[in-house]
């Protein structure tokens, strides 16, 4: 878990925009109101139960009050202070595969915050996804149904085209936090945003398991916030619209669930376009590719002599020296037969 958590890549920067990431919040009774029963407190151990009750039972006049105080929070008029302690994340380590060999970092933040910040994000929702569509589908309604069909159309009209699977290391937790502040900022309709996030994410964030801190998250954003995604998918974006523009001009496309990622294209143009954004967010956003975890699925099996021999080709090795291409393209099978539509 540790390891998970790397030390600052960048420092924030000395100067944010004073900015407002909403302009009320009116739809925080019907957002508490809305809160799954049973849900994890998190950090304090304030149950979603009794949130929901406060909204029942609080008045017009008191309903002011809270909305007041997330309000001031979200602008970032509280003591520096007290950011360090309400936005203290309690840990989980949940393992990725049943070898129990990688664990995935879950964080999760006290159940106010994460209902404040969920009203920053739905209400926020429309320019974000605006901004993001169509390289990126995370936010999107639909996204992983476009994303496959994008990636399979393409294939089948373009049986010499190429389909790179990308995988991003430990990506949510090492992403950049002064990248994210920087690029929300650089943005138009986002640029409102960049001093909520100087106020959540320029400080560390101290983790804690059992009621213990055991140690601090100084970049990153924590997965299980309901800001994670969209401040993460934001942060590189840029780089994903280089990509696409790349690949565009050839025909192909570069495209996203999250950190899901396909370049699909000539086999030349892909491998450049990889080499180029690949470089990009490791400099700029304290991102790695894993290269042992990437896929290359070409319909003909073959290795691309443009592709690096640490990428493995996809699909399954049935018989010896005999490969069957497919590659699983954000949940959904995609193999030959399919791309030549006799499944």
């Amino acid at each position: 878990m540790t390891r998970k958590h790397p030390a600052r890549f960048q420092p924030i920067q000395g100067a944010v925009k004073l900015g407002s990431p909403i302009d009320n919040l009116k739809g925080l009774r019907e957002g508490l109101l809305s809160l799954k029963r049973g849900g994890s407190p998190g950090s304090g151990g304030l149950r979603v139960e009794y949130l929901t009750t406060l909204a029942e039972l609080l008045d017009g006049d008191k309903m002011l009050l809270l909305e007041s105080f997330g309000l001031r929070y979200l602008r970032g008029e509280l003591p520096l202070w007290f950011y360090r302690v309400f936005l203290a994340s309690q840990s989980v380590a949940l393992f990725k595969t049943k070898e129990q060999v990688e664990v995935r970092p879950i964080g999760i933040k006290h159940s106010l915050v994460r209902s404040f910040h969920r009203e920053v994000v739905r209400q926020n929702k429309g320019e974000l996804t605006n901004y993001l569509e169509p390289e990126q589908l995370a936010l999107s309604k639909a996204g992983g149904q476009k994303l496959v069909f994008c990636v399979r159309t393409l294939l089948e009209v373009n049986p010499n085209f190429i389909a790179l699977k990308l995988d991003i290391e430990n990506a949510q937790n090492d992403i950049s936090r002064a990248k994210c502040i920087e690029e929300l900022g650089d943005i138009p309709e986002l640029k409102h945003l960049a001093w909520h996030a100087a106020t959540t994410l320029g400080p560390y964030t101290a983790l804690h398991t059992g009621g213990e801190i055991w140690g601090e998250a100084q970049e990153g954003v924590t997965q299980g916030d309901p800001e994670a995604t969209p401040f993460y998918c934001v942060t590189w974006h840029k780089y994903v619209r280089e990509a696409e523009s790349t690949l565009k001009a050839v025909g192909g496309v570069a495209r996203f669930l999250s950190d899901d990622g396909y370049l699909v294209g000539p086999a030349k143009e892909v491998f450049q376009t990889f080499s180029t954004f690949r470089e990009q967010l490791r400099e700029h956003c304290g991102l790695n590719l894993n290269l042992q975890k990437c896929e290359t699925y070409i319909q003909t099996g073959e290795r691309p002599e443009e592709c690096p021999p640490e990428i493995p080709l996809a699909g399954l090795t049935k018989d010896p020296g005999i490969l069957e291409p497919g590659f699983i393209c954000v949940g959904i099978p995609l193999e030959q037969m399919s791309m030549s539509g006799r499944c």
